[in-house]
């Protein structure tokens, strides 16, 4: 009897461990002093990390990675200095400044667990130059803002199919959302 009890568990045990949806995983990866943590049922691969240039007035970290069979762009603003984030726009703007016309909506959303911005390119074209300007999805935040005030403001940017938008949309507001971006002194 007991060892009917004791097959009879290990087949309810089994039967929950297979029929168990994927649990996602943290993918890490450090670049100058940030640690970027990724979540996603999808594997991800961290391909670049470009070391640290000065734009203006901060420091860039560019990081490039893949998220299953969607290429990801983040690049790491540090101002070394407290700076007001109430506006991420011009953050967004000047990331890729060729793309301004081509948003066709903005949201606020959960982004890194703080107050960010989602830009939509639903429509991809060519700008004046003979660019070609893909659609996809935008998201800015300040890792360490509080308040109107923060250090760092992060902004990602995917390529979406027009075959799968919704779904790309899906997985990145998922990927953007659970996002964490941490600075070590």
């Amino acid at each position: 009897m007991a060892m009917r009890i004791t097959l009879i568990l290990v087949a309810v045990l089994l039967i929950g461990v297979i029929s168990s949806p994927c649990m996602a995983e943290i993918y890490t990866q450090k670049t100058g002093p940030f640690t970027i943590q990724v979540t996603s049922e999808e594997a991800v691969e961290f391909i670049d990390i470009i070391d640290p240039y000065p734009v203006d007035n901060f420091n860039a970290y560019d990081v490039n990675f893949d998220v299953g069979d969607k290429h990801w762009e983040i690049e790491i603003q540090d101002y070394g200095r407290s700076i007001n984030i109430e506006s991420l726009m011009p953050s967004i703007l000047n990331f890729f400044p060729t793309w301004i016309g081509y948003y066709t909506s903005w949201e606020t959303a959960d982004v890194g667990g703080k107050p960010g911005l989602i830009g939509i390119r639903e429509n991809g074209g060519t700008d004046k130059n003979g660019v070609k300007i893909d659609r996809g999805f935008v998201a800015a935040y300040s890792p360490d803002g509080f308040g109107n005030q923060g250090t760092i403001i992060a902004i990602m940017d995917i390529i979406a199919t027009a075959d799968s938008f919704k779904e790309d949309k899906a997985k990145f507001e998922s990927v953007v959302k659970d996002i964490r971006i941490s600075k070590t002194v």
